[in-house]
Formats: C-alpha cells, sequence, structure tokens
C-alpha cells in the first residue's frame, strides 16, 4: 500500500532532525560554526517557500472547508482565509530571519579558529597563595583562596576584537 502521508512523514522526519540539532548544537566545535550556519540558512530559505505553498493550497480548497464545530459568525472558507494570511506572514518573518542568517554567515566566513586543544596539550595549575606571605600571621603553608585566581584562565581580548554581538 503506497504511504498516504509522504509530505506530513517528511515535515515530521524534518521536525525530528531539528529537534535533534537543537539538542546537540551546544557541542559545535568553533571550526564548523560557518558551515552550520550555511546549512541553517538553507533551510531558512526552504521554510517560507513551504509555508505559501501550504497556503496556497489551503486557499485553492478553500470552498470545501468546513467548521468541525460551531463558530459563531465563522465559516470554514473564512477560517482558510485567516490562517492563509498568517501562513503568509509567518514566511515574510522567516525571510527577515534569512536575511540576518545570510549577515551571520558573511561575518563567520571570515574567521579563522585556532585548533582545538587535545588532551595532551599541557594544563595550567592554579597558583597556590599562602597566608605568611600576606601578612595573615599563619604558617607558610597554610593555603588561601583568592577570588581573582578562583576558576579557570578566561581569554585575553585584543582592543581590535570588539565586542562580541556588537557591530563594528
Amino acid at each position: 500500500m503506497p504511504d498516504s502521508r509522504p509530505q506530513v512523514d517528511r515535515a515530521e522526519a524534518a521536525y525530528n532532525a531539528l529537534r535533534d540539532l537543537a539538542h546537540t548544537v551546544r557541542d559545535t566545535p568553533p571550526t564548523q560554526l560557518y558551515e552550520l550556519n550555511r546549512e541553517l540558512l538553507g533551510i531558512a530559505r526552504l521554510v517560507p517557500d513551504v509555508l505559501r505553498k501550504v497556503s496556497a493550497l489551503a486557499l485553492a480548497r478553500s470552498d470545501e472547508a468546513v467548521l468541525d464545530s460551531s463558530t459563531p459568525g465563522g465559516s470554514g472558507k473564512g477560517e482558510v482565509e485567516r490562517a492563509a494570511r498568517r501562513l503568509l506572514a509567518a514566511s515574510e518573518l522567516i525571510d527577515a530571519a534569512e536575511s540576518n542568517l545570510d549577515r551571520a554567515s558573511q561575518a563567520l566566513s571570515v574567521l579563522v579558529w585556532h585548533p582545538e586543544k587535545t588532551d595532551s596539550a599541557p594544563t595550567l595549575r592554579e597558583p597556590q597563595m599562602t597566608a605568611a606571605r600576606h601578612g595573615q600571621g599563619t604558617s607558610p603553608s597554610t593555603p588561601v583562596s583568592s577570588p581573582v585566581l578562583a576558576g579557570p584562565p578566561r581569554p585575553l581580548r585584543s582592543p581590535s576584537q570588539g565586542v562580541p554581538g556588537l557591530s563594528r
């Protein structure tokens, strides 16, 4: 028996793939951000077209639409027309998002990322300060925690690198 709902099945598969991506994208290495963004850009270019086609299909068959419940003052055709307008509005919003994804892609295309650290790379040890060195009167071997030294080292930013999220 042939598949009677291939479009719905494909939409479900696309949803599942995007849901999986949403859960795993945080593990994307920086060197792959440009490629990932380009794929998202491709998706953003396709979705408005799909929404416009669904809208047109619904409008083409609106005379056949019947409400499944009693809605005061409503008609199947009227509801289809409202839904079609909303689908078109959504496609326009995604078109605007596509423009921003394209600009992000252009920005990411000029970046070079340093190679990722491997397990064999040397690790930095946190320096230990003793209380005696700071005149606190305890034995020289008593470590003192310092908020300045706590936590992993942060990368330094040169003034020419700008602030993340802002354009130059």
